[in-house]
C-alpha cells in the first residue's frame, strides 16, 4: 500500500504531465462527441451504447461500482453503459432516447475520496473541476434525466432499483434489499473490479483485515483536514451545484 510521504517525493514533471492528460481527457469528455472518440480508442463499458437500456454515469468516486452491481442484481440482462465518467455520454443518450440515471454524491466527500484512490492524478483543484463540469454539462439536459443521490444509494440501494424500474418498464428480481443482498453486491463489486482491471480493491472492500481499514481512515482524515482550510472557487461553485442538484432529493 502507498503512504502519503511517499507521493510527496514524486518529481513535478510525471504529475503534471498526468493531470495535463486528465484536462484533456475531460475538456472532451463534457461533449457529445466523448463516444465517438471513447469508441475510436476501444475503451470499454461503451461498445453496447446504441443498443443500451440504460446509461449509469457519474464523476468518479460517486458509487458507480456499487449502484452497476445493484442493478445487475436487480436486471441480470440488462444492457448498461456504465464507468465512463463522461457527461457527453449522457448528452448522446438523450439526444438518441437512450435514458440515464447519474449518481451525486456532496462535491467534498467525492474530492476527498479522489485523491485517497488517486493522489498521483488529483490535486483538490482537479477534483472539484471534473465534478462541476460534469454537472454543469448536464444541467441543459436536467430534466430528461434521473438523479440518484448517493446518499439514497447507500442508504437504500432499492431507490435505485425502483427508479430503474420505471424507467425500463419491467419488474426487479427483488422487492426488498437487505444485509444478504447488500453483501452479495459488494462481493460482486469486487469481483467485478478484479475481472476488469486484475487489481484486488482492497482500499476500498469490506472483506479487507482491520488494519488496511484503519490505514485507510487515517489517510482520509488527513485529507478531510487539508480540505477544510480550502477556499477554492471550484470548491465553492460545486457546493452550490450540488444544492441546486439535490434539493429535495436527499
Amino acid at each position: 500500500m502507498w503512504h502519503f510521504q511517499s507521493h510527496t517525493r514524486q518529481t513535478i514533471g510525471p504529475q503534471m504531465f498526468i493531470r495535463l492528460k486528465r484536462k484533456i481527457r475531460n475538456a472532451i469528455a463534457k461533449t457529445e462527441f466523448y463516444p465517438f472518440v471513447a469508441k475510436f480508442l476501444k475503451q470499454p463499458f461503451i461498445s453496447n451504447l446504441n443498443d443500451a437500456d440504460l446509461i449509469l454515469e457519474s464523476p468518479p468516486r460517486s458509487g458507480n461500482s456499487y449502484a452497476e452491481a445493484v442493478l445487475r442484481l436487480a436486471f441480470p440482462n440488462i444492457r448498461l453503459v456504465h464507468h465512463t465518467h463522461a457527461s457527453g455520454v449522457v448528452i448522446w443518450g438523450t439526444k438518441h432516447n437512450i435514458p440515464s440515471i447519474i449518481l451525486i454524491r456532496d462535491p467534498d466527500e467525492n474530492a476527498v475520496s479522489a485523491l485517497l484512490e488517486r493522489p498521483d492524478l488529483y490535486d483538490w483543484k482537479l477534483a472539484f473541476s471534473e465534478w462541476n463540469d460534469f454537472y454543469l454539462s448536464c444541467e441543459k439536459y436536467r430534466s430528461h434525466i434521473t438523479i440518484c443521490p448517493f446518499t439514497k444509494l447507500v442508504s437504500d440501494p432499492m431507490h435505485l432499483v425502483k427508479q430503474a424500474e420505471n424507467i425500463l418498464g419491467r419488474a426487479a428480481q427483488f422487492t426488498h434489499f437487505d444485509e444478504d443482498r447488500s453483501a452479495m453486491a459488494m462481493k460482486l463489486v469486487d469481483q467485478l473490479a478484479q475481472e476488469r482491471v486484475d487489481i484486488d480493491h482492497t482500499n476500498y472492500s469490506p472483506f479487507v483485515s482491520e488494519m488496511e481499514k484503519e490505514k485507510r481512515k487515517a489517510r482520509k482524515e488527513h485529507l478531510v483536514c487539508r480540505l477544510s482550510v480550502s477556499v477554492l472557487p471550484e470548491r465553492t461553485q460545486a457546493k452550490h451545484l450540488f444544492s441546486q442538484w439535490t434539493e429535495g432529493r436527499n
